[in-house]
């Protein structure tokens, strides 16, 4: 999810003055979870492509990355600071576990146990035998790359497997590797790379344009963007180069970003006129090959100067702000209830048909986040802080 003194002295690496925690990425938080809400209130009525605003919205989708931007960060960030401690993994993974588990997995008995109590009551698939396996195993996102049947409902929970992925891999690679943090840093450059080429591979293969948004090789960039910043954050000589540059760096990937979705007509990820009929000009090939790569690199610069403001004691005031954090501090909570929310709220405001389409996907986005972050908050006060208070048994 040890490495010798020595290597330490290799690196030239000197640790930051603090290590406390950085408030303005639960800003981040806020902003990955509340998009992706909004681009799935999007799909209930209507298409993604009925208004500009629509538009913006079937782009929200971009939060999981700013979210696997923020993971490889954090998550780089822990095992950096675990090296040569005791029971590093083991401790890592525990409380990674502590962490992830327990929610995901109540959740989906949950589910379960009301389809058959109250069938029509949530707007979910069936899931067969296979399908449990995989959404139990962490391997959802690989079967629906296999099947080309994405689950309605669970179909959220591909972006945790990719990150489970991530967790159970790249431990490995940093606390057992005996790589210097040099080297570390031309691995997220080559992993980087190789995400690239294996979208494009799946791209120009002529398979499901799906794949290459799904399957864990195909989406490390971001994460590795995140580790990338990790491991330079804690290098006092190449910390302040990043920074130089990340202005034009996030310029550079916005333009792009902006070309590509001029250039397909719009910034969906879903596009494939093999199975979707759509109005736009072009289907999702660019967005999944290069506009991911972009989105890495433009999450990547924004979470760079907002750690550095930080860092600095520069105040960023709209992710600072005590409501916003508090939203973003319950974050996974949010991600894993909203499509549940979602279904029970859609069949209850019926009253939304009557709207145009885009006051009704932005009424039903705001009553689903509304409605999502009071069972967050409670589901955290009763179920989880019991559980993460385990945490402390397993700290490093």
């Amino acid at each position: 999810m040890g490495r010798p003194p020595a290597e330490f002295e290799t690196d030239q690496v000197k640790e930051p003055a603090s290590k406390t925690h950085i408030n303005s990425l639960d800003g981040l938080r806020t902003v990955a979870v509340t998009a992706v809400i909004f681009a799935h209130a999007n799909q209930c009525f209507g298409t993604p492509f009925d208004s500009y605003l629509s538009l913006l919205l079937g782009a929200g989708w971009v939060g999981v990355d700013l979210f696997f931007v923020l993971s490889g960060f954090l998550i780089t960030g822990l095992l950096l600071d675990a090296q040569g401690k005791p029971h590093a993994y083991r401790n890592f993974f525990i409380r990674r576990s502590l962490r992830i588990f327990p929610l995901y997995f109540a959740f989906l008995i949950g589910v379960l146990a009301l389809q058959r109590i109250c069938p029509g009551l949530l707007d979910f698939a069936w899931p067969k035998k296979w399908d449990y396996v995989s959404l139990f195993t962490y391997w959802y996102n690989i079967r629906a790359a296999v099947t080309e049947m994405p689950l309605h409902g669970f179909h959220l929970f591909w972006s945790l497997a990719v990150e489970e992925h991530f967790y159970l891999i790249w431990p490995f690679v940093v606390l057992f590797g005996g790589f210097s943090r040099g080297t570390l840093r031309w691995i997220c450059v080559g992993g980087f790379v190789l995400s690239l080429a294996c979208r494009v591979a799946v791209v120009v293969s002529g398979c499901w344009l799906q794949v290459a948004y799904l399957i864990t090789p195909c989406r490390m960039d971001s994460l590795l963007a995140g580790a990338f910043l990790a491991i330079a954050y804690r290098d006092e000589s190449l910390w302040p180069k990043v920074v130089r540059h990340t202005p034009l760096a996030m310029f550079l990937s916005g333009f792009a970003i902006v070309v590509i979705a001029v250039i397909s007509g719009h910034f969906c990820d879903f596009v494939d006129f093999k199975k979707v009929n759509t109005p736009v000009r072009m289907d999702s090939s660019l967005i999944l090959m290069f506009g991911i790569t972009a989105l890495a690199v433009f999450f990547g610069s924004l979470l760079a100067i907002v750690i550095d403001r930080e860092r600095r004691k520069r105040s960023v005031a709209v992710l600072q702000n005590k409501r916003v954090m508090q939203f973003g501090q319950h974050a996974y909570g949010l991600y894993v209830y909203h499509v549940a929310v979602q279904s029970i709220l859609l069949a209850q405001l019926v009253f939304l048909t009557s709207m145009s389409t885009d006051v009704a996907k932005c009424c039903l986005a705001c009553a689903v986040i509304a409605g999502t972050f009071a069972v967050a908050r409670l589901s955290k006060w009763a179920f989880e802080d019991p559980i993460l208070r385990l945490k402390k048994r397993f700290e490093t």
